[in-house]
């Protein structure tokens, strides 16, 4: 099974040349034909309507026309904008839970992040429950990065109730640094956070969040599945010849992954 994980940075009230970025992304997704895509940052603003205001029925139409049949996405909205967090797969999606957190800080005052959990309905990767998420905003301090914890554990406390304890994969943009050394035991927390934590990426760690950041992630708890092929999927537009954007798609790279069963494969 192939997943891909992507924060497309949907700013603030849809502007910025949301439409052209998102065909970067979109475009670049199509290479790979993932089995499950995960999005974050589609947001969804509280006080207008879907159909009017958000992008989600461009982004549907165009998975669609890439041959994508199934979707879900946010729909908590206790705050100005729901989590803005997007599935896409080629099998039907069961949604477990879907959880909103309730720890906000200034910096998070417009949002109600969240996570979305569920399977596919797929008779081998049936076995894995799925977890799309963004976690608390970006920040150094450990007061942010304490709330960060909390919301894992809420997932995991989430997870405990629903009888889940293995064949996990937690996916998304988690604002761990899994480079500084001064948040380095916060990614080893999300690392034991359920036993045989795997991390998509082995040591040293590629930077999937420029310029100095990684944040993005595919982890696996469990025995079952192993990653293979993981590698940076990178959307923008470079100038000729040149290591320069002519169009940033998004400030995040996308990650994707093949999770293989021990036993089994499709």
């Amino acid at each position: 099974m192939d997943i891909i994980t992507y924060n497309i940075q949907c700013p603030f009230l849809g502007i910025s040349n949301y439409e052209e970025r998102l065909d970067l992304i979109i475009n670049k997704i199509a290479l790979y034909n993932a089995t499950i895509i995960l999005f974050q940052e589609v947001f969804i603003m509280s006080f207008f309507t879907m159909k009017i205001f958000s992008k989600d029925n461009y982004i549907k139409t165009r998975l669609q026309n890439i041959g994508y049949s199934y979707f879900a996405q946010s729909t908590s909205t206790a705050n100005m904008q729901n989590a803005g967090l997007f599935i896409a797969g080629h099998y039907p999606i069961e949604i477990i839970n879907e959880i909103a957190y309730p720890q906000r800080e200034e910096d998070e005052r417009f949002t109600t992040k969240g996570a979305i959990i569920f399977r596919i309905d797929h008779p081998v990767y049936k076995r894995l429950t799925i977890i799309n998420t963004h976690l608390h905003c970006m920040n150094y301090i450990d007061e942010y990065s304490l709330i960060r914890m909390q919301q894992l554990q809420q997932i995991k406390d989430t997870l405990i109730k629903h009888n889940v304890f293995d064949n996990i994969v937690i996916c998304g943009d988690l604002n761990i640094d899994s480079i500084d050394q001064t948040t380095y035991k916060y990614y080893e927390k999300l690392m034991e956070l359920f036993p045989d934590g795997k991390d998509s990426f082995a040591p040293p760690f590629p930077i999937t969040n420029p310029p100095d950041a990684r944040i993005d992630y595919i982890v696996y708890y469990g025995k079952e599945f192993e990653f293979h092929n993981t590698q940076i999927v990178d959307a923008n537009r470079y100038k000729s010849h040149s290591d320069l954007y002519s169009l940033e798609a998004s400030d995040h790279l996308g990650i994707q992954t093949q999770l293989f069963h021990n036993k089994y494969n499709e």
